[in-house]
């Protein structure tokens, strides 16, 4: 019953045929059997906006008719260009992916629904092929350059394929006024484990090694605005740990963590304050006060609340440059004053806690906020079957409530 049925999409078509061909919102989520209804409109142009040193996205979804697969298609952008004072943006700030799908068979909130849905961004490899009967949505990306002139740029969109009629769509790109800063003010400490990753993309197919998936990894963070901790963590004890710490040093001297707003200093050095005073050094005497904390606990229970403090008063002694942060659950939260950093689960602001936090924001106490496996709507996560809005939303909310940073578990 939960099974995800056909939807009815009204739209316009971008081009006239046999072949649905039309242009989609990035937050609309496009499922295999969803079927277009044409207004009988035809409108061959995607509209885009954005800023200087920023990515937007939009879809071009084809359907071919029922046992009619359409092989070999290309697809070649060309570059876009401001009528009124000839700047450009090259074809190259154009990235072109296929969208897969995953089977969702338990859904993540009560009303489903289960099925395909739509959430790897596949890479295409010169052409791809359209199946009959079956949406096969597009993925664009379009970055502008930081230092892309305000205007309206335009250009099209070539499709050929042996059985498709030769298509050119057109592409408008708004870009404002303003550029995005490299680092973005919103703090993220996002988890990610490398060997997890490795064994789950090997469950897929991969055959790459462990270095190249994680620098995918990093790529892929740095574009979405957002912080890997374990790609932007203080070394951990070690045997010579000045020299963990110069090798840190030289990465972020080479820039390799320009985009990172957040650097976490692993609470296991609490075990070893002579590495961990080197480290509150190092975050002082290189710039990263502000951007470096200590995660010292996670969801700690009432009982185990002292034991806490107790290493809270070991890393003001030994670490005072280094603030703690700790992520706090349910309906008997760890809201302290001792504590720096407040990481609280965002139904918290729904709860008895409400006010309290608020107050404490508007007394500029740091505050963030966070999810993880939970909760499921009508909070916004980062669930697969959630809508593109959930997840965008969740950033938003982070400013509207004040917090200076997320967490994601």
């Amino acid at each position: 019953a939960l099974d995800r049925s056909a939807r009815q999409l009204k739209r316009n078509m971008a081009t006239r045929g046999d072949t649905a061909i039309w242009f989609e919102s990035p937050f609309t989520k496009i499922a295999p059997l969803d079927l277009p209804a044409p207004t009988g409109k035809v409108d061959p142009v995607v509209r885009v906006a954005l800023a200087g040193n920023e990515r937007e996205s939009f879809q071009l979804v084809v359907r071919p008719p029922d046992g009619q697969t359409l092989r070999q298609i290309q697809i070649k952008p060309s570059r876009l260009v401001d009528g009124r004072t000839g700047a450009a943006i090259e074809a190259s700030a154009i990235s072109i992916a296929r969208v897969g799908f995953v089977d969702v068979p338990i859904p993540s909130y009560y009303e489903g629904p289960t099925g395909q849905w739509p959430d790897p961004l596949l890479p295409v490899n010169g052409s791809l092929d359209a199946e009959g009967g079956i949406c096969t949505p597009i993925w664009f990306t379009v970055q502008a350059p930081a230092n892309a002139r305000a205007g309206l740029y335009t250009g099209t969109i070539e499709l050929y394929a042996p059985d498709l009629p030769p298509t050119e769509l057109v592409v408008e790109v708004e870009v404002f006024p303003f550029a995005l800063p490299e680092r973005p003010a919103l703090m993220t400490d996002f988890g990610f484990d490398p060997v997890r990753a490795l064994d789950n993309a090997k469950r897929f197919g991969y055959s790459g090694s462990g270095d190249g998936l994680v620098e995918a990894y990093r790529v892929l963070a740095d574009d979405a605005r957002v912080t890997l901790r374990s790609l932007a963590q203080l070394p951990p004890e070690s045997p010579d740990y000045p020299a963990a710490l110069q090798a840190f040093r030289r990465k972020l001297n080479e820039g390799a963590f320009a985009q990172a707003s957040s650097f976490a200093v692993p609470a296991s050095l609490l075990d070893f304050p002579e590495q961990l005073a080197q480290a509150n050094a190092f975050v002082r005497d290189n710039g990263l006060a502000g951007r470096a904390f200590m995660h010292l606990a996670h969801q700690p229970m009432r009982h185990a609340w002292n034991r806490y403090f107790e290493k809270l008063q070991l890393l003001r002694d030994t670490a005072p440059d280094i603030p703690a942060m700790v992520t706090t659950i349910g309906i008997d939260p760890l809201l302290h004053e001792a504590i720096d950093i407040w990481g609280v689960h965002l139904p918290l602001f729904d709860t008895a806690p409400r006010e309290a936090l608020i107050s404490h924001i508007e007394g500029e106490g740091r505050v963030w906020g966070y999810v993880s496996h939970e909760p499921p709507r009508p909070y916004g996560n980062l669930f697969v079957d959630n809508t593109v809005l959930e997840h965008r939303v969740l950033f938003w909310q982070q400013y509207a409530l004040g917090l200076e940073g997320m967490f994601y578990e």
